[in-house]
């Protein structure tokens, strides 16, 4: 496992540049930004705050507010095409009391390159000061402050440009599409309209502001970021590939022939779901096992009276199936049926290992695709239960008896009992 960067024994990602190299990679930068056109990046001279005599940078006037919440604050946002990443203050966080996930990222400048803390809020939402447009924020982090200053220039006074008392307290980047359109320009003025407001960008006269030494001075800012914790997941794909290779299930043709079934014929009625009996054949016809089914029924009334604690146990899990509608009594009308479209089901008791509870098993039809396995698997069940702070357990009570059969197909489900239990 060697570094791409220095062909050492460490993982990439935990690579680390010295300070040479850093003030090499620097200098290396400057002297390339310096020479280039810097048509595709932010520019403010003079300043590394962004804004000066020289260039100005679109910063506009909003109202920000948490989703379905009625507090507003006013600042000024500054539209970065530059950032992939959307960005406010702490201050804002706190103002608006919003709760956000502790995160950490590798944000990524023209200059350097380093991991950083942040909550990640979900939820807020940009408008203009009218309030009539609002744009919603996916997601934004938080940082101390916005590196970006505002000025005022006498000479613009007679464009219309609304002005509030404020920091610029958000960073909206490319990916918030909507905040950075231009709607219309006004090729004299650097005056550009969006969906949240008029800003005036661009150069007003030079973009190079000169220094004591007399050299030029500028800033270019551009802002990526990526996830560390997708970062690091992607490095342990890399250095252990044996994931690529590890078993998948697969379904067979029956276990999709199941899926296929179950799929197009599910319905939902009064809360519950209905399904159709899987069949092989479509057009099955059986056999009368009635005498067969009451002969093990039989062998259960001998067992009941050698075992009271089991009779009693089995009694009380039957009485509560056909209260609570989990079975329900053949019709009267409909017990001679004899059309092959008819099946007793054989059933014993089961006693549970860790439970100590009895319940009652009983023996489906071979002629019935038994389906893929889609339980999850335990140890992925343990490792998910891990993954964040809170963890919740749910269980449905008899969830087997919550999914009904279609009507027309009851009948393959008999099974034999005696009234209230009584032999």
């Amino acid at each position: 496992m060697d570094c791409q960067i220095c062909n050492r024994k460490h993982p990439t990602l935990l690579h680390i540049d010295s300070k040479n190299s850093n003030q090499q990679t620097l200098s290396n930068t400057n002297s390339t930004t310096s020479k280039s056109s810097l048509k595709s990046a932010l520019v403010s001279a003079d300043h590394a705050t962004g804004a000066s005599e020289g260039c100005t940078l679109a910063i506009v006037p909003v109202q920000v507010k948490v989703a379905n919440g009625s507090k507003t604050i006013r600042t000024y946002a500054f539209l970065d095409p530059g950032s992939s990443a959307t960005f406010c203050t702490e201050n804002i966080m706190h103002q608006l009391n919003a709760k956000g996930r502790k995160v950490e990222f590798i944000l990524r400048t023209l200059g350097q390159e380093r991991p950083v803390e942040s909550y990640e809020l979900i939820g807020l939402e940009v408008g203009n000061l009218d309030g009539s447009v609002y744009i919603d924020l996916p997601k934004v982090y938080t940082q101390c402050k916005i590196p970006v200053s505002k000025e005022k220039w006498p000479y613009l006074s007679g464009i219309q440009l609304h002005s509030i008392e404020a920091n610029i307290e958000i960073l909206i980047g490319m990916n918030i599409p909507k905040g950075n359109a231009t709607l219309a320009n006004s090729q004299k003025s650097s005056q550009w309209t969006t969906l949240l407001g008029w800003v005036v960008n661009g150069p007003l006269n030079s973009c190079f502001a000169t220094e004591e030494t007399g050299q030029a001075s500028m800033t270019v800012n551009r802002i990526s970021m990526d996830n560390l914790k997708d970062l690091l997941i992607n490095q342990y794909n890399n250095d252990f590939p044996e994931q690529d290779y590890k078993e998948k299930r697969e379904m067979s043709v029956e276990d999709k022939e199941f899926m296929d079934l179950t799929t197009k014929a599910v319905t939902v009625k009064h809360g519950h779901y209905y399904l159709p009996l899987p069949f092989r054949d479509k057009d099955v016809v059986l056999p009368n096992n009635h005498d067969v089914a009451a002969k093990r029924t039989l062998s259960l009334s001998r067992r009941f009276r050698k075992d009271s604690a089991y009779a009693t146990e089995y009694k009380a899990f039957m009485e509560n199936v056909l209260q609570k509608g989990y079975a329900e009594k053949v019709p009267q009308g409909q017990l001679q049926r004899n059309d092959g479209q008819v099946w007793y089901i054989p059933h014993h008791g089961v006693y549970h290992k860790q439970k100590g509870k009895l319940r009652v098993v009983a023996n489906l039809l071979t002629e019935l695709l038994q389906g893929p396995d889609l339980a999850n698997p335990l140890l992925g069940v343990l490792l998910r239960f891990r993954q964040e702070r809170i963890a919740i357990m749910a269980d449905i009570e008899a969830m087997y008896y919550q999914i009904c059969v279609q009507e027309h197909q009851r009948d393959f489900l008999r099974f034999l009992w005696w009234p209230q239990g009584s032999l």
